[in-house]
């Protein structure tokens, strides 16, 4: 609970600053761009807010998953749903023993009783219960 609601208020300092950060970037590409002369400026300004802009495109989101094999700044959270689906960031071993229940040990003596297409289908449903396939 606690743990939970801290990281919900880090992320959300991440994001304003993020924000600010972007802010900054727009401001200080204006500023360089005025140095020119018209109609120079206004070329300059314009190619600088589109760089930045296709920076801030270029971060990878993950919100249809992916995976990554280095260091790599993402958008992770991003998606309007995130709040009652969250994304799930672990290295892949650890997020099969995420996802799959441990297996417990399966009864020594199994009883059968063969009648027709139903033992098959009984199989089928045990082997599912079991988280076997």
């Amino acid at each position: 609970g606690r743990a939970l609601g801290a990281a919900g208020q880090l992320i959300a300092v991440i994001k304003k600053i993020v924000i600010a950060k972007q802010a900054e970037a727009m401001a200080d590409a204006i500023s360089e761009g005025a140095k020119y002369p018209f109609p120079a400026n206004i070329l300059a300004i314009a190619a600088s807010v589109a760089a930045v802009l296709a920076s801030v495109a270029s971060i990878p989101k993950f919100a249809e998953g992916g995976l990554v094999y280095g260091k790599t700044l993402a958008q992770v959270g991003e998606y309007s749903g995130a709040r009652t689906n969250p994304e799930v960031i672990a290295p892949l071993n650890k997020l099969k023993d995420l996802l799959v229940p441990k297996r417990t040990e399966l009864p020594k003596v199994i009883k059968l009783v063969a009648e027709g297409p139903d033992l098959v289908a009984t199989i089928d449903t045990e082997l599912l219960n079991q988280n076997t396939y």
